[in-house]
């Protein structure tokens, strides 16, 4: 009896594009199928640039984060049957004296274009005290957020790169025991940055304090906006530059919060209606504290950091070969990374140094920080605030569908957006 894979090929790419997220489940064959679909979405929506970019500098920071999650066997399982089947050699053995191509086919590159696809495709711009024009004694900077505690001076503007899509763009606050003055007062803005096209422009609601508990951290909706193509696209690189502003609207002194980072998830291009997703308000954690360390996962915020800085560098730097090879991957572990693009900063390979932690801590730490239970041994869940009750009943039937495919031992998914399966939605 003959099977599906023993059809022709070109027959088995059209079933297998059909259901790609139930056959990859089937057997070997089609999760390496899986794996491949992504690298050519990933290609396709980014330009065929972004290989050099991710093997001359994201790299090392990208085989850590991805790395870190061997800790689950679901996850190293499906790693290792498509690093089998290619008999990819280990990450730090590949000498970067070859093509970027060359490079990055080693293990948790070439078998993980599922979480790289994702990683790159979702964007958490966290805090970074370099961008942000703050009064200095009405403000404290600490683990990657901002605590406003008098500030009157409030303005930020980050310029990053996205792909053309729909987007929804979250927020993440902490309001501390006190009325968060000032917070309604501040204006959350997206834009195009060479046509100026206004795409979110958002200020929280007046009656926020009452929202929510205090002490927790909040997620706030800001909204959607689909990015469209531009003119200056090529099939080297289909980066379109956006703004981010956070700027005051009045000169009220903004105290009893702080800012976090923001997150901007891509909505799935077959779901055309935006109207149809469930439109909720806000989101926090009910019963975990909004410490940095149940918020802030170190290993992304230092991958995203070099991200932001190389997808910048790509779009913009219009020399024949920016890139500079580093030597082996090995060699930077040892040494520390050179400048790896003119006008980067160098912040080195992320060893323990970098992190602050030795690799065995940084074991220990991302494995608490995906924990589904808190410190009283509960488990960690989500509040949410919904425009309208039908809302509610929406958001909750996909929330407990997507529950049933989780097991108790999985990290948290909603803190990983880079988990989900893009080509079912």
């Amino acid at each position: 009896m003959r099977s599906l894979i023993d059809l022709p090929p070109e027959i088995v790419d059209t079933i297998f594009k059909l259901v790609p997220s139930y056959l990859n489940c089937t057997c070997k064959f089609f999760y390496v199928m899986y794996n491949n679909m992504y690298e050519e979405r990933f290609l396709k929506e980014f330009g065929s640039e972004i290989l050099n970019v991710i093997a001359f500098c994201d790299l090392p920071y990208l085989v850590d984060y991805i790395k870190s999650f061997d800790q689950w066997p679901r996850y190293r399982v499906a790693r290792r049957i498509v690093s089998d089947y290619y008999h990819l050699p280990e990450h730090h053995s590949v000498d970067s004296d070859n093509d970027a191509t060359s490079i990055l086919n080693c293990q948790y590159i070439k078998d993980s274009w599922k979480f790289i696809y994702g990683i790159y495709k979702n964007r958490c711009v966290f805090i970074e005290l370099g961008d942000f024009k703050v009064d200095e004694f009405g403000s404290q900077y600490e683990n990657g957020s901002l605590k406003l505690t008098g500030s009157h001076l409030l303005n930020y503007k980050k310029t990053i790169q996205l792909t053309t899509g729909r987007y929804r763009v979250g927020y993440g606050i902490v309001i501390d025991g006190g009325r968060p003055n000032g917070l309604d007062a501040t204006c959350f803005s997206l834009q195009v940055h060479a046509t100026q096209e206004k795409l979110i422009t958002y200020f929280p609601p007046n009656m926020l304090p009452e929202l929510f508990p205090k002490d927790k951290f909040v997620m706030l909706n800001l909204g959607t906006f689909y990015l469209k193509p531009q003119d200056d696209e090529s099939t080297f690189n289909r980066l379109i530059d956006v703004d981010i502003k956070v700027e005051e609207s009045g000169l009220y002194p903004k105290t009893n919060f702080a800012l976090c980072y923001m997150e901007i998830r891509p909505i799935p291009s077959t779901n055309d209606r935006i109207s149809s997703l469930p439109s909720w308000l806000s989101w926090w954690i009910a019963n975990d504290g909004p410490e940095a360390k149940h918020i802030t996962n170190v290993l992304l915020m230092k991958l995203y950091h070099t991200i932001n800085q190389s997808l910048s560098h790509m779009r913009h730097d219009k020399s024949a070969n920016p890139y500079q090879v580093l030597g082996s991957y090995r060699r930077r572990q040892e040494i520390g990374t050179e400048k790896k693009i003119s006008g980067i900063q160098d912040y080195g390979h992320p060893s323990g140094l970098v992190y602050g932690m030795t690799e065995k801590e940084i074991d220990r730490y991302i494995k608490r920080f995906f924990c589904p239970y808190n410190s009283h041994h509960d488990r960690i869940y989500r509040n949410f605030k919904f425009e309208t009750h039908i809302d509610e009943m929406d958001w909750k039937s996909r929330i407990s569908k997507d529950d049933a495919l989780w097991c108790d031992d999985d990290p948290l998914v909603w803190k990983v957006p880079h988990f989900r399966d893009y080509a079912c939605e």
